[in-house]
């Protein structure tokens, strides 16, 4: 039994795999949800015994069969072990003849040499894949080294360099890009135009750094830097008044700077909403284009045998051990009091099953589908939510308004994580009132602003 084989026989709608690919990380990052005690050595212990036996692979080949095309490592810190992937990728090529894209997320503070072997030697140069490398690099060591430890920036960016370095830019396709990640205090210090300028000529330069290193011409790197928000977190209404400061400063940083590489300063949440909002129209009939790929084509697993997530949200979830440490671990409010009124364990019930398990597969499949595919529902529990909170004041009272209030619950769900919902408010379809805050208190009319001066302007 496969997955589509069993659910999916007419569409083949499950081709991605996320990979729990290592349970340690050599970080504590501020901004991360996942506890870094002693526990996590036990999971790591279990994912490196199932590469190596090859029970991992074997648990893909009876989920996907041949369907399997992107295979993406997650975890923690994934190049803590992708020098162990060499025969599984071997196999992998043959065993799932469609597989065409494998991605890798790290915070490059692990030596540059793992990401290089994984390159030029762990992953076959018989068949050239499409290879996306994520950068989790935050901005100047002003916010890089407060979100993870002194000495982190200068540590990231050589390892950067030894990759460009070292790499072989002609064995695969290979994509770069940044996630630049802020938490609370970072984005205060970003409402001060001078910081915020300092923050987007720092990547400038070290783009040129970068060059000097390796002719940035013969690779694809996305040279947008816009910063992200730490998820899942505890939002204020300030610190949606904030968000808007930072997305008005972007704006004049536009319009006054110049940069050699990097593309001018504009909000990541902005350019997603302007990817999707075209296609609103089919908004209620290609539903699963405004969603998120968990539970729907992608799913994730690795650790246990037999057991398959929805993504890799939900790692960590199966383990008492988790939820036991994030009652001692500072998290975010909304985070820690979800854990400690038992979500947890809905999202285990509703994102975690065995996939041998028919009737486990079944509910899991269910209760996604009833997500990706109920808009409706989605729409209407959203805007009653944005709408109760502008009328007790913690968002702008524009949303009071039914026609701004939709655009609003659409711009959400085109970008929120369904997974974080659970922990939230126990469900798929109500986001962490965080989001809600955030983006509504300024930053979304701002973004239906800009939409229409482009649409004006005839560039939209």
């Amino acid at each position: 039994m496969t997955i589509n084989s069993e659910f999916f026989p007419n569409s083949n709608t499950a081709v991605a795999m996320e990979l729990f690919a290592a349970g340690w990380c050599n970080l504590s990052c501020k901004y991360c949800y996942i506890p870094k005690t002693d526990f996590l050595k036990t999971i790591h212990s279990k994912i490196i015994k199932r590469i190596e036996d090859g029970s991992m692979l074997k648990d893909l080949e009876e989920m996907f069969g041949e369907s399997l095309e992107s295979l993406s490592h997650w975890g923690t810190e994934p190049t803590l072990t992708t020098g162990l992937f060499k025969e599984f990728y071997e196999q992998a090529i043959v065993k799932f003849p469609k597989l065409n894209r494998v991605m890798l997320s790290s915070n490059f503070m692990t030596p540059s040499k793992n990401i290089i072997k994984f390159v030029n030697e762990i992953l076959p140069k018989t068949k050239k894949l499409e290879v996306a490398i994520q950068m989790s690099l935050d901005g100047p060591a002003w916010i890089t080294d407060e979100n993870r430890s002194g000495g982190s920036a200068v540590v990231i960016m050589r390892n950067i360099k030894e990759f460009l370095a070292g790499v072989d830019i002609t064995a695969h396709n290979i994509t770069l890009n940044f996630k630049p990640t802020i938490n609370k205090k970072i984005l205060t210090k970003l409402c001060n135009i001078e910081e915020l300028k300092e923050y987007y000529l720092f990547y400038d330069n070290f783009f040129s750094e970068m060059n000097q290193v390796l002719d940035l011409t013969k690779i694809r790197i996305a040279n947008s830097v816009n910063p992200t928000v730490a998820v899942p977190d505890t939002y204020s209404k300030e610190d949606g008044i904030n968000f808007y400061k930072l997305t008005m400063n972007q704006l004049e940083l536009a319009c006054k700077e110049k940069y050699n590489f990097i593309t001018p300063p504009s909000s990541f949440y902005y350019s997603r909403y302007r990817e999707k909002v075209n296609y609103f129209r089919e908004y209620h009939t290609k539903q699963k284009m405004f969603t998120c790929s968990a539970g729907d084509s992608c799913f994730a697993g690795g650790d246990l045998d037999d057991t398959i997530y929805s993504c890799h949200r939900s790692f960590y979830i199966p383990y008492k051990e988790y939820e036991n440490s994030c009652k001692e671990w500072p998290l975010d409010e909304e985070n820690t009091n979800g854990i400690k009124q038992g979500r947890v364990e809905t999202m285990k019930n509703l994102t975690i099953s065995n996939f041998k398990n028919k009737k486990e597969m079944a509910r899991t499949l269910y209760v996604s589908r009833c997500y990706h595919d109920f808009t409706k529902h989605r729409l209407t529990t959203q805007v009653a939510t944005i709408r109760e909170l502008a009328y007790i004041n913690q968002m702008s009272p524009i949303y009071k308004n039914l026609g701004l209030a939709v655009e609003f619950s659409k711009f959400l769900q085109a970008g929120y994580c369904h997974m974080d919902n659970i922990t939230s408010s126990n469900c798929y379809e109500i986001s962490n009132l965080g989001n809600f805050r955030l983006f509504g208190n300024g930053t979304f009319e701002q973004y239906c602003k800009m939409l229409i001066e482009e649409e004006k302007r005839g560039i939209l």
